[in-house]
């Protein structure tokens, strides 16, 4: 309408064409300004994170090395009681066995003297039934050969 006659739809439309792609490239260029600035900014909180993830990755192992020191100080000085432990019902053990073995030595040695005591007298008894058979024999004998008996 500058000119004095009416504005066409095509020069309308170009108009805002023309328009809305300059408001385009300011918004394009607003947006990739804001983009930097949100890239740079979480690029800096990427780096502090990382930082302190490192730092809290160093503190944890050192806490992680000190508590395995003291497990293994813990677990050490539990072995040494363990096989102290150990070591003592060894010692019970072989004594328990060894007053075993003296029982059952005892007991058969009472048992191999009562019966040695039974085959003592199974041999006097025997020995003095042969003296006495051999003494019927001779008896026996000087009868049936009249010979005067030997005193």
């Amino acid at each position: 309408m500058e000119n004095g006659h009416p504005v066409t739809k095509a020069e309308l439309e170009a108009v805002l064409k023309a328009a809305l792609s300059a408001q385009d490239d300011k918004i394009k260029a607003a947006l990739s300004a804001q983009d930097d600035k949100l890239r740079a900014a979480l690029s800096a909180q990427d780096d502090k994170f990382k930082a302190g993830l490192s730092a809290q990755g160093d503190k944890f192992k050192a806490a992680l090395s000190a508590h395995d020191d003291k497990f293994k100080a813990a677990l050490s000085g539990q072995g040494d009681k363990f096989e102290a432990a150990l070591s003592a019902q060894k010692d019970e053990l072989t004594e328990t066995i060894r007053d075993v073995e003296t029982h059952l030595l005892t007991e058969f040695h009472r048992y191999a003297k009562g019966q040695q005591a039974r085959l003592h007298t199974q041999e006097v008894s025997v020995s003095d039934l042969i003296l006495r058979m051999a003494t019927i024999e001779d008896r026996l004998l000087a009868l049936e050969s009249r010979r005067p008996p030997t005193v």
